[in-house]
């Protein structure tokens, strides 16, 4: 705005209109001969307002804008009543708004909160479970791992399916596959499982007086074989055989134990009468195993006896010569 805004009876806008400052109002701005309204202030609260330009009349016609300017405060009051109750309103819904958002971000926060303290809490029951299940060294700490709902099968006495059963092979978790078929009361399997653990005396312990049967006699005869104690082992084979002599595992474990013995020519007998009872076991891998848990002497024994039998199968054996 051009020009001095104090308490001067009258002004020239561009020398044609004419504002009266003495009511309270002051021109902000005009463009006469191009728009319609023009945009004055109330000068006590400096208010702002448009309006048509009809309303402001020549300075000839004082008394017209007396009255125009007292129209105008009327409308101007309804107006800034309107106002105070939009702006109330709006007041209002802002703050309904903004404890809408906190509300949300309360209750956002609490969720991930209440969610971060439950994953802790299951990360806590999962290493418990696996402390308790003896397979506290496997590399999963998440509760997110499939061994964890497996281990809670445990707890719960469900039954395992088959695709768990073969997970937990792939992952060498065969003690939780061991102490599974002992709840089911399994022993036989159980001790196999526990032998594959690398824990033999866990397996001679779970099958410890029971009932005798060739399957636990077997598997507690491997378990000997696993310790070096090849005397009970040995009575354990010949027990099978007296209780199932159709039976193909004890003579498999009887082959196994005279290899290990360094008596290779009887373990070729038994083995040779494991496959005529419809063994299909690996008998090169039974030899190679049997071979490794024997001492150096039985070793070298072992090693010439293969290779004159057959030097390209056993090809393996010259490293212990």
């Amino acid at each position: 705005m051009e020009g001095d805004m104090s308490e001067k009876e009258g002004y020239s806008i561009s020398n044609k209109w004419t504002f009266t400052a003495n009511y309270g109002w002051v021109l902000l701005l005009s463009h006469p001969g191009k728009d319609d309204v023009i945009r004055i202030l109330r000068w006590s609260d400096r208010v702002e307002m448009t309006l048509p330009r009809y309303l402001l009349r020549p300075a000839a016609d004082t008394e017209d804008n007396q009255a125009a300017f007292q129209r105008l405060d009327a409308e101007f009051e309804q107006w800034d009543v309107q106002r105070r109750k939009d702006e109330a309103i709006e007041v209002e819904q802002r703050a309904k708004f903004a404890a809408q958002v906190e509300a949300q971000r309360r209750a956002e926060a609490e969720r991930v909160e209440a969610q971060r303290r439950a994953e802790a809490e299951a990360r806590l029951e999962f290493q418990r479970l696996k402390e308790k299940y003896e397979v506290a060294w496997y590399r999963e700490t998440s509760p997110v791992s499939p061994l964890y709902p497996i281990l809670m099968d445990l707890v719960t006495g469900n039954k395992f399916s088959e695709g768990i059963e073969q997970w937990l092979k792939k992952e060498k978790l065969f003690a939780v596959l061991a102490l599974y078929y002992e709840q089911d009361g399994k022993f036989a399997t159980a001790g196999s499982f526990w032998r594959k653990a690398e824990d033999p005396s866990r397996a001679l312990r779970v099958s410890e007086g029971k009932r005798p049967a060739s399957s636990i006699l077997c598997m507690r005869g491997g378990a000997y074989r696993d310790l070096g104690e090849l005397d009970p082992a040995e009575t354990c084979g010949v027990q099978a055989i007296s209780l199932s002599p159709t039976e193909y595992h004890p003579y498999n474990l009887l082959g196994a134990i005279y290899y290990q013995r360094g008596l290779p020519e009887q373990g070729d007998i038994f083995l040779q009468k494991a496959r005529e009872l419809g063994s299909k076991s690996n008998e090169d891998a039974e030899i190679r195993s049997a071979f490794k848990k024997a001492g150096k002497d039985e070793q070298r024994h072992v090693a010439e006896y293969l290779l004159k039998k057959d030097p390209e199968r056993y090809v393996w054996a010259k490293h212990y010569l």
